[in-house]
């Protein structure tokens, strides 16, 4: 799990004794393919890192068919954190709904951890959640890029 941990973009900047803190409030989940792991519509409480495998973003049309949005996929490079590698970090942010199913292709294992005791971790470590927080802006700086270019806007 600390691999994982050391190997993400959100924690980029993050001490060992931090990252060690999130190891300790968080769990490891298997997933089978094609199993929805979060459901649009639900609260968002969770971070989850990908520690093995693919998952699929799915967002809802106004007609009912399901659009593939984004494919996040585990790794160990750091431009591949950017564009992946972890999913639910606006739960870190807001209180919105979650904004889009996110489900397995293939098999996944995912490390989740808890919003509520992730808050508690940045108490505890107070510079730690400024540097998350950067973290999380520079990642969705990179993706709204990255969207920008796909549609060429």
């Amino acid at each position: 799990m600390m691999e994982t941990l050391e190997n993400c973009a959100l924690f980029i900047g993050c001490r060992e004794e931090e990252r060690a803190a999130i190891a300790e409030i968080a769990t490891r989940h298997e997933y089978p393919d094609a199993t929805t792991i979060v459901f649009a519509g639900d609260p968002g409480h969770t971070l989850y890192l990908i520690e093995k495998g693919l998952v699929e973003v799915v967002v809802r049309a106004d007609d009912g068919s399901e659009k593939v949005v984004a494919e996040l996929r585990s790794s160990e490079a750091l431009m591949d954190q950017y564009a992946g590698g972890f999913f639910g970090e606006m739960s870190l942010i807001d209180v919105e709904p979650r904004s889009a199913s996110v489900r397995s292709r293939g098999e996944v294992t995912v490390i989740a951890v808890p919003a509520k005791k992730l808050r508690e971790v940045f108490n505890a470590h107070p510079d730690m959640h400024l540097t998350v927080v950067l973290n999380i802006a520079r990642v969705l700086s990179r993706r709204l890029r990255e969207a920008n270019e796909r549609w060429g806007t």
